[in-house]
């Protein structure tokens, strides 16, 4: 019986060392597809024709959306834009699937990721801007946290919820310092608290 416990308590330690490497590799992959979106933003609510229209006229809707929030943008600054989903007819802005920009240049990226609040103001002088949104583009992971983190945001009234270079923070009230959202436990437990 000794052998068994002794046995059994083994397979336990050995349990719990194998989670926690499964854990680490899975935030290594997390990390890893982080940085390879570094350059990366999604651009959530440009209004879609309809299946006709060509990827041209597309990258000039983006093109005109990211050129009101920095003047500086061209045609030259992005690598490639696509369509994060399927193309259909929409009727609502929030409905269309995200489209993706990857820059050529992470600090010509950064720049405009900092000035994206200039939509706000363009969202006044053209209304077909309303419902359009800069987003930063982050690994599977790092956006199923950001869903639950903002849930929770929500169900806890604070008041903001940020991401900055694939990292999310959340903040209670203006007067509240920022804290890091790592990881669910950050969640669940004590950091998003009332």
């Amino acid at each position: 019986m000794h052998n068994l416990e002794t046995e059994n308590k083994k397979l336990k330690q050995r349990n719990v060392r194998l989670e926690n490497q499964v854990l680490n590799l899975g935030n290594q992959i997390n990390d890893l597809e982080q940085y390879g979106s570094r350059q990366n933003f999604d651009v959530q609510g440009v209004a879609m024709n309809d299946d006709q229209e060509t990827p041209q006229e597309l990258e000039m809707k983006v093109l005109s959306v990211l050129q009101h929030v920095d003047g500086s943008i061209d045609k030259d600054d992005s690598d490639v834009m696509h369509i994060l989903g399927p193309r259909k007819k929409k009727t609502q802005t929030q409905d269309m699937p995200p489209i993706m920009v990857r820059f050529i240049s992470g600090k010509k990226r950064n720049a405009l990721f900092k000035t994206r609040k200039n939509l706000k103001d363009a969202k006044c002088d053209f209304p077909s801007y309303k419902g359009v949104f800069l987003n930063e583009k982050l690994a599977l992971k790092n956006n199923q946290l950001l869903f639950h983190a903002n849930k929770k945001r929500k169900d806890n009234q604070w008041r903001y919820i940020w991401t900055s270079n694939g990292r999310i923070f959340a903040r209670k009230s203006d007067n509240s310092s920022a804290i890091q959202i790592k990881n669910e436990c950050d969640i669940l437990k004590n950091k998003m608290k009332n």
